[in-house]
Order: structure tokens, then C-alpha cells, then sequence
């Protein structure tokens, strides 16, 4: 567990791990969870309660936006 920040870190292997994330309308967007899988419709991931699903939109994304805590504006993720 990263301590409930959305910033990105590394797993076991080395390798970044994606977060899921969520738009808000009220500050930052949401970190739902680690990315697991994809199908053409929906993110698979992995949150504190296990492994749950939610369907890709134009509020769902991967990279940080300008809205995320963990957005660095030279197109970096911090």
C-alpha cells in the first residue's frame, strides 16, 4: 500500500505500477486502484476490498490530468 496517496511506485518487479483513476468534480481525482487487467469495456483492478471492475469512460484514465494530486506539468507522473 502506497499510504493513500496517488502517486505511482514501484512493484516486486521493478516495473511502474498504473493506477486506475476517477475524475471529481470537487478537487482531485479519486485513485481507485492498481491496474490488473482490460478487456475492450472495463479496467480490472485492485483496491484495499480485492479486485473489482469498472467500465472505461471519459472519467476513467491511467495517466495523471491536470486534476490529479500526482500531475507534474512537464508531462511526467511524480
Amino acid at each position: 500500500m502506497n499510504g493513500g496517496d496517488n502517486r505511482s511506485h514501484k512493484g516486486p518487479e521493478g516495473l511502474a505500477m498504473v493506477q486506475v483513476r476517477e475524475k471529481s468534480r470537487f478537487g482531485f481525482c479519486y485513485a481507485l486502484g492498481e491496474l490488473i487487467g482490460e478487456t475492450a469495456t472495463r479496467y480490472i483492478y485492485r483496491n484495499r476490498a480485492g479486485t473489482a471492475f469498472v467500465s472505461k469512460s471519459p472519467t476513467i484514465h491511467l495517466a495523471p490530468c491536470a486534476v490529479c494530486a500526482d500531475y507534474d506539468e512537464r508531462g511526467e507522473a511524480a
